[in-house]
C-alpha cells in the first residue's frame, strides 16, 4: 500500500514536473467590498464599504496541460492604496488582495505554444484581503466605538477573457469573495492587463 502510494505522488511529480510552465500577467485591478451595520447602529449610518485599486501581478504554474486547455495554481494579487467610507468618516491608507487560486485556463495565453486568438478562464480558491481601515460608529447608548476592521477572508470565484492582439494576448478578470469574518464582507474584483 505505501509502495503503491510512493509510486502515485512520484509519478504525479515527475508529470507535473515535465508539463510545468511558468507564467506572469500584469496590469491594474480595483475591488470593492461591502458589509452590514453593526447591531444597534443608527439606521442613518451607511455601510462599512472598502475600495480599493492598485497594481495587478497574477504569477501562476501551469500543473497539467492539454492541447487547448490547461489546469494552473496562481495567485492573483493586488498591491495599492484603498479608501473606506462610513459613518464616522473617510480614510486612505495600504491596500492588498491575496488570493490562492486554482484556474482551468482555455485558448489563448492557455499555454506558451498555444495559437488561439480567444480564450479565457475560471477557477476557485481562497483569499485574503487587508486594509488599515477601522470603522467607528454611534447609536443607541454608545458611540465612537471600533467595530469592523479592514480585513476579509473567504472563498473565491474568478472568470475572465483573454485575447490575442497584434501578438500580445490581453485580458480581463472578475472575481467574487464572501467574507467568513464577522463582518462578511461581499468584495468584488476586476482587473485588465497583459501578459508580457
Amino acid at each position: 500500500m505505501r509502495k503503491n502510494l510512493f509510486y502515485s505522488i512520484s509519478f504525479l511529480f515527475l508529470g507535473v514536473s515535465g508539463q510545468a510552465q511558468f507564467y506572469g500577467e500584469w496590469g491594474v485591478s480595483i475591488f470593492y467590498g461591502l458589509s452590514h451595520l453593526p447591531t444597534g447602529t443608527a439606521t442613518e449610518m451607511k455601510k462599512p464599504s472598502l475600495l480599493g485599486y492598485g497594481l495587478f501581478a497574477y504569477p501562476r504554474i501551469n500543473i497539467f496541460q492539454f492541447e487547448n486547455q490547461s489546469l494552473s495554481l496562481g495567485a492573483p494579487s493586488t498591491i495599492g492604496i484603498n479608501a473606506s467610507s462610513n459613518g464616522g468618516g473617510s480614510e486612505v491608507g495600504l491596500a492588498v488582495d491575496l488570493p490562492l487560486m486554482v484556474s482551468v485556463n482555455f485558448g489563448a495565453g492557455s499555454s506558451k505554444n498555444n495559437e488561439s486568438s480567444f480564450g479565457g478562464f475560471i477557477g476557485g480558491g481562497f483569499g485574503y484581503t487587508y486594509t488599515n481601515q477601522k470603522y467607528t460608529y454611534s447609536g443607541l447608548g454608545w458611540s465612537a466605538s471600533e467595530y469592523f476592521k479592514g480585513r476579509s477572508y473567504g472563498p473565491v470565484l474568478e472568470a475572465g477573457l483573454r485575447m490575442k492582439i497584434s501578438k500580445q494576448v490581453w485580458f480581463i478578470r472578475f472575481s467574487g469573495k464572501l467574507g467568513l469574518e464577522a463582518e462578511k464582507f461581499r468584495t468584488f474584483g476586476f482587473a485588465f492587463g497583459t501578459t508580457p
